[in-house]
């Protein structure tokens, strides 16, 4: 997910998602008019269960960190082109978790 005109918006914090698809919300609030925006990132199996990451910031996934550098140098080439577009899902993965 991109956030079209990410200048617009402030980054309030980061929240556990309760969907099945993603394992956080990243909530963002826009400075005009003081909406509040959730991008979700991070992965999980259609069955719930969460993708392995290099090292989770936030903690509440740390159990599925790997800590594999070659993992994380392949991850980080395969989305080079999506986590350059600030507050996107790629890149709040990129932040907080690889």
């Amino acid at each position: 997910m991109r956030i079209p005109n990410p200048d617009n918006y402030d980054l309030i914090g980061f929240e556990v998602n309760r969907g099945k698809k993603a394992k956080y919300d990243a909530i963002l609030k826009n400075k005009s008019n003081g909406q509040k925006k959730r991008v979700p990132f991070g992965g999980k199996y259609p069955d719930g269960t969460p993708y392995e990451q290099f090292e989770d910031q936030l903690g509440h996934y740390s159990q599925y960190d790997h800590k594999d550098t070659k993992r994380r140098h392949n991850w980080l080439k395969r989305h080079a082109s999506n986590y350059a577009y600030r507050f996107s899902s790629a890149y709040f993965a990129k932040e907080v978790l690889w």
